[in-house]
C-alpha cells in the first residue's frame, strides 16, 4: 500500500494571449473555487506569491488528472485557447529563479 493517498503540491501555470484578460478573472475565480491556491511554501517553507497566471495545489491527483478537471471545468469559460504547465513546486521555483 506505500504510496497510496501520496500528497504533491502542484503549481498549474497559463499561457493565453492578452486579449483573453477579461476572461481570466472568470478563470482565477474558477481556480480559487477548485482549492487552488497563488500562494505557496517554497522548499524552506517561506511562503511565496506565485506570478498572476500561476496557481498551487497540494493534492493527490496526478498531473494529468489536475490537467483533465481543469480542462473539464473551463467548459463554461467562453471558447479560449490556452497552454497548460503544470509541474511540481519545487521544480516551479527551480524554473522561476534560475
Amino acid at each position: 500500500m506505500e504510496g497510496k493517498n501520496k500528497f504533491n503540491t502542484y503549481v498549474v501555470s497559463f499561457d493565453y494571449p492578452s486579449s483573453y484578460s477579461s476572461v481570466f478573472l472568470r478563470l482565477r475565480s474558477l481556480m480559487y473555487d477548485m482549492s487552488f491556491s497563488s500562494i505557496v511554501a517554497d522548499e524552506y517553507g517561506i511562503p511565496r506569491q506565485l506570478n498572476e497566471n500561476s496557481f498551487a495545489i497540494t493534492t493527490s491527483l496526478a498531473a494529468s488528472e489536475i490537467e483533465d478537471l481543469i480542462r473539464l471545468k473551463c467548459l463554461d469559460l467562453p471558447d479560449i485557447d490556452f497552454d497548460l504547465n503544470i509541474m511540481t513546486v519545487d521544480d516551479y521555483f527551480r524554473q522561476f529563479y534560475k
